[in-house]
């Protein structure tokens, strides 16, 4: 599904590809490069620490739920600027909720796309249904691309 929103130009050097570390993410990342063949593009991944209010060191916890995270997204990463065809793939992780993260980032760097998944949390999905819908109050003011399972592969 293709959502536009911006009047059609050259996407390819502000792309946002917004993962949630499910095994779909690989096959979101190759199909934005498929599709766009992009210089460079942001890999998005927002974590939101489940257990961190039931943790003494909040602070710690946070921190090694994050180094994990990035962990995970710097080898897909990695995999993608070695085998799959992008040739510069920034990594953006904050803490918080994802929709509001992703939201505010697009809003803050001027992105003309946004690339994600259907598969794994369905958030980043209903952030885009729901602003298509306008029932959004962190409407994100691009493009939006979502990918389905089943073309993942």
């Amino acid at each position: 599904m293709l959502v536009v929103k911006k009047k059609p130009g050259d996407t390819r050097d502000r792309i946002v590809v917004a993962i949630d570390l499910s095994p779909a993410a690989s096959g979101v990342l190759a199909t934005a490069v498929r599709f766009f063949r992009p210089e460079s593009l942001v890999l998005f991944h927002a974590i939101e620490p489940t257990y961190k209010n039931w943790v003494d060191d909040k602070e710690a916890y946070s921190r090694q739920i994050s180094k994990e995270a990035v962990k995970q997204v710097r080898s897909l990463s990695d995999d993608f600027t070695q085998h799959g065809g992008a040739r510069e793939i920034q990594i953006v992780t904050l803490e918080g909720d994802p929709v509001q993260q992703l939201a505010a980032y697009v809003d803050d760097n001027d992105i003309d796309l946004v690339i994600a998944g259907t598969e794994g949390r369905h958030q980043i999905m209903n952030l885009f249904v729901d602003s298509v819908a306008g029932h959004n109050p962190h409407e994100v003011q691009c493009d939006i691309m979502i990918v389905p399972r089943h073309a993942q592969n």
